[in-house]
């Protein structure tokens, strides 16, 4: 299990290196986009959908979700279980706070703190790929 820890680490963390220089390039160029029509009869299935076709969803679990899994089955079962509840139940907590406060919120940031904003993720995804790499080789942690 050790072997597979370290090389989902060193994998996650060149990830979310990668995610974040992408986030940060894009962030020059970035805008908010507008608000919808709201003519989607079913947000729920809008949401799922858009989930599901977001391949960065499914590239974070490939790589960063799954040492974070790893992790916890090290653990134990049950330490894993824990953290998929936590992590769905702070996902939707942080994605109820975003759209409520975009909701209520959408002329109150400019465009130029909103880019900002994804530049200053995209150091902090950079930050946390040196940890993952650095615990990968054995550095930290």
């Amino acid at each position: 299990m050790q072997q597979y820890s370290r090389s989902i680490a060193l994998m996650g963390g060149l990830a979310l290196i990668a995610f974040g220089i992408l986030t940060m390039r894009d962030s020059k160029r970035a805008t908010m986009a507008s608000a919808g029509d709201g003519s989607y009869t079913n947000p729920y299935l809008a949401g799922f959908l858009t989930s599901a076709a977001n391949p960065y969803f499914w590239i974070w679990w490939l790589s960063i979700g799954s040492v974070l899994i790893v992790s916890g089955l090290e653990a134990g079962l049950i330490v894993a279980a824990i953290f998929m509840i936590g992590h769905w139940s702070a996902d939707f907590g942080w994605y109820l706070l975003v759209s409520s406060s975009l909701e209520r919120g959408r002329g109150l940031l400019s465009p130029e703190n909103y880019r900002r904003i994804l530049g200053l993720c995209g150091i902090f995804l950079i930050l946390f790929g040196i940890y993952y790499l650095g615990s990968g080789i054995g550095v930290v942690g």
